[in-house]
């Protein structure tokens, strides 16, 4: 119960600080910045929603079938926005099930389904 409840609060931490920094860099370092910081975020959530997938496979010994089964149990308490796109709709990477004896496929990673590169030519999708 503990450990959920640690879960439940990075989550919510995590996505307060991400939206707090991304206004306070607007207003800082001006429009020139936003990209930038909106990339950074995009990065950050990404790890996060890694970190997540980990803890859901380590736990349940299993894959997640979709994200959604990060929210249905309580890894996170909803998908987060994707700083490029606006929305919470992120493009999961399927793959083998390690954990059982039966053949399936489930999450090993996911990615932004934002169009476009950053400035080192990276496209956000392969983040």
């Amino acid at each position: 119960m503990q450990r959920l409840i640690l879960r439940l609060v990075l989550a919510a931490l995590t996505f307060l600080i991400g939206g707090v920094l991304t206004k306070v860099a607007d207003r800082i370092l001006g429009p020139d910045h936003k990209i930038e910081a909106r990339q950074n975020l995009l990065k950050q959530e990404l790890r996060d929603l890694r970190k997540r997938l980990d803890l859901y496979a380590s736990d349940k010994q299993r894959l997640p079938s979709s994200l959604e089964d990060l929210v249905k149990a309580n890894y996170v308490t909803q998908m987060p926005v994707d700083p490029m796109t606006g929305n919470g709709d992120w493009a999961p990477v399927m793959g083998d099930d390690p954990f059982g004896a039966i053949k399936r496929q489930g999450v090993v990673d996911v990615h932004s389904k934002a169009e476009g590169k950053d400035r080192s030519g990276v496209a956000y999708r392969e983040y």
